[in-house]
């Protein structure tokens, strides 16, 4: 089949794009594998912030005593919160694959396409002609070059959330906002929380004063940064990872 526009990644960039060149009546393939949406629905924005909202909860339940409110057994469900988390993916999945489903015009595949020329993509066994091509499939994690890296278990911000339960320790490797969103999350659900990170304050790009106020915020929260620091070696020893 004909398309004017075939788009390779539903993600956050390529699903809006196909809503705005359907809108102008052209006719528009939409491959991707992944969640539609992209990577701020399946494990970005959205699972980050229902996770964070939960983090901020309990952590104001721990100081609502202070504030004359009282409180009893305050507990943590770290299963209920997975559950929160992983409901609101799936509604925001449905909800875009609703939306998509509106346009006529659009065709929308969950399979990988592959270009064979300037004018034509391959689907599974099927190849589909057109006008344009627009490839928007996004990044991966950068995993750095540390000695023992891929002989541990570690965690990026697309894995964190298949965890199950709270780790008495974590470390994060860099000090971007992410690390910082996740280290303010996992730290006030009780975690003993670790930045290392090459740069003398978080996020450096910032503003050296608001980055430095993070920084005194969180250590007086009892995060720990390693700042100025590279991480050279990380080994698994029991069923802990040494860093």
């Amino acid at each position: 089949m004909h398309y004017d526009l075939i788009i390779i990644g539903a993600g956050t960039s390529g699903f809006p794009s196909a809503k705005i060149a359907a809108g102008y009546g052209k006719k528009v393939l939409l491959l991707g594998d992944g969640a539609l949406g992209g990577k701020c629905i399946e494990n970005g924005c959205i699972p980050a912030k229902a996770m964070i909202y939960a983090a901020h909860l309990y952590k104001l339940a721990l100081k609502a005593e202070n504030f004359g409110v009282e409180v009893k057994n305050i507990k943590l469900n770290f299963k209920r919160v997975l559950e929160y988390t992983n409901k609101l993916v799936r509604d925001a999945i449905e909800d875009n694959e609703k939306q998509i489903a509106e346009f006529k015009n659009v065709d929308y595949i969950k399979e990988r396409g592959h270009c064979i020329s300037d004018s034509s993509v391959e689907v599974g066994n099927e190849v589909h002609t057109t006008t344009n091509i627009l490839i928007s499939t996004g990044t991966k994690p950068f995993i750095p070059p540390i000695e023992g890296i891929n002989d541990v278990d570690y965690l990026t911000h697309e894995t964190i959330f298949n965890i199950e339960k709270i780790p008495k320790s974590i470390v994060f490797v860099g000090g971007g906002f992410i690390s910082l969103e996740f280290a303010n999350v996992f730290n006030s659900f009780g975690s003993k929380v670790y930045i290392i990170d090459t740069n003398p304050r978080p996020i450096f790009a910032a503003d050296e004063v608001v980055s430095s106020a993070i920084k005194t915020y969180y250590e007086e929260d009892g995060i720990i940064f390693y700042s100025n620091s590279r991480t050279s070696k990380v080994s698994n020893k029991s069923d802990k990872i040494l860093v």
